[in-house]
């Protein structure tokens, strides 16, 4: 669940900025910039109520691999551009400002037929 409360409180500060993270690409489409993850993962780990944090990109006429996560509930944050998500074989168009939420185990797809990069934030929680 997205908002569920942890164990107790600190941990430690960690700033990242995704253009200093080496992306990695889906072979489709998609670049992924890993920014932040769960507690005591390398160089990354500082959450302890989500798994991570990503910034993904989708170039101009090109889609992202397609997904599910049995494990973890996803929020992505459209901050940039417009496409279609794909979900369970049926295209939602998803634009600038737009969240959306998939609960565990949802199939899905990012598809950009537009002419600018669509960018957006992932945010997993178990």
């Amino acid at each position: 669940m997205i908002n569920m409360p942890v164990a107790s409180d600190g941990g430690h500060f960690l700033k990242r900025n995704w253009r200093e993270v080496a992306p990695a690409g889906d072979g489709m489409g998609a670049v992924r910039w890993h920014l932040l993850g769960h507690e005591g993962a390398a160089h990354v780990g500082c959450l302890r109520g989500l798994a991570y944090i990503d910034r993904e990109m989708v170039q101009p006429g090109s889609r992202s691999a397609e997904q599910h996560s049995q494990d973890l509930e996803l929020v992505y944050y459209v901050l940039a551009g417009q496409g279609q998500m794909i979900i369970n074989g049926h295209e939602v168009r998803v634009l600038e400002g737009d969240a959306i939420h998939l609960p565990k185990g949802t199939p899905f797809q990012l598809a950009n037929r537009g002419q600018d990069w669509l960018t957006y934030l992932i945010i997993a929680a178990p």
